[in-house]
């Protein structure tokens, strides 16, 4: 008796407006002449899969579009935002024959929704949309600014100090909140009982020198731990 062998189905088939089947959609872009990222972009700005294969009638990606409910945005950046989602994320499930509705407003796991960048105060009390537009009005590089801070110089002196040339890196000498002196960030981390990553971790995300020093760690407790095996 010969056994019957069946055939796995190719869950990305897809087809195009005139009917004819290809076994991506990346393939059917291709076909067309056209890169699969223009075609997913003209897709998630709601174009149809004519009209995102052929060009036809399709403006410039940069012009407005639309979204499921017919509201308009700028361009597919700012419609994503609103969503509160990531537009690779979008494309992602156009590429995979998800409709535009269900792109945009499925969950997703471990998603993020966006947020504006933080706003940075100077010392002088001036409010920044942000820290690299606040080290960019300085003339800092933002880097060197992040060093700085990590290194235990205030705001107005990492933002004011003339650069030094040669002299930057995690290993010149820095400060604490106490005034101590210490040869590295790591020494000074080590002194306080601190882990460098932790250190400078807490520093981005805004603590002071003092803060990051001496702020004790979370530490699970053991019964926690037990029960989450125990669930497991």
């Amino acid at each position: 008796m010969t056994k019957k062998v069946w055939k796995r189905r190719n869950p990305y088939r897809c087809r195009d407006h005139k009917g004819q089947v290809f076994p991506s959609q990346s393939e059917m872009a291709r076909h067309y002449g056209i890169t699969p990222k223009l075609y997913f972009k003209r897709r998630a700005a709601g174009y149809s899969i004519e009209a995102s294969l052929t060009g036809v009638g399709v403006r410039s990606m940069s012009t407005p579009c639309e979204d499921h409910k017919g509201n308009r945005y700028v361009s597919i950046c700012e419609m994503c935002r609103h969503y509160g989602i990531d537009s690779g994320i979008v494309l992602d499930r156009l590429k995979y024959g998800h409709t535009l509705e269900e792109a945009l407003t499925m969950p997703v796991k471990n998603n993020v929704p966006y947020t504006a960048p933080r706003q940075s105060t100077d010392h002088k009390g001036n409010v920044f949309v942000s820290e690299k537009e606040m080290c960019r009005h300085y003339g800092v590089d933002r880097t060197t600014y992040k060093n700085r801070r990590l290194r235990g110089m205030s705001i107005e002196q990492a933002l004011t100090a003339a650069s030094q040339r040669g002299k930057s890196g995690p290993h010149i000498s820095c400060t604490d909140h106490l005034g101590n002196s210490y040869p590295s960030i790591k020494a000074m981390c080590r002194a306080h009982g601190v882990c460098v990553h932790t250190y400078r971790d807490r520093i981005r995300r805004g603590y002071s020198v003092q803060e990051a020093l001496t702020t004790e760690a979370y530490m699970r407790p053991a019964s926690e731990a037990k029960e989450e095996m125990e669930c497991e």
